[in-house]
């Protein structure tokens, strides 16, 4: 896959390894979608990186905010096709031709269980 055609999610991007990510994927034609908690950072995170960046104020441990979030990414992108979790290493994309949803049962996640989200067009 070349670095212009990435349209990823990124949790807790705001600053450190994620950040830094977003950045990279930015400056080579990719498009991000910036998941993080804090709402400050995260915005400014954005508007450093321009057009290409969106910020969703996320908290990885709710699974309608994190479905609800990734829908918006991915119809604002025009797809989805890498999902970088370097705050939670739980968070894992699975890509059957199902509608997009957190697939986790009734219970919000903790932060050490598993959210699944599942993309409708394969990833694209």
């Amino acid at each position: 896959m070349q670095l212009d055609q990435v349209k990823a999610i990124i949790t807790g991007d705001a600053s450190g390894l994620g950040h830094a990510v977003a950045q990279h994927l930015v400056a080579h034609g990719g498009q991000v979608a910036l998941f993080d908690v804090n709402e400050e950072k995260g915005a400014a995170a954005a508007g450093e990186l321009g057009d290409a960046a969106r910020f969703y104020r996320t908290d990885v441990t709710a699974e309608d905010n994190v479905a609800g979030n990734a829908a918006a990414a991915h119809a604002a992108m025009g797809g989805l096709n890498v999902v970088m979790t370097p705050v939670n290493p739980n968070l894992e994309l699975r890509r059957p031709n199902l509608p997009l949803h957190a697939s986790r049962g009734a219970a919000a996640p903790s932060r050490n269980d598993a959210v699944s989200l599942v993309m409708p067009d394969g990833g694209t």
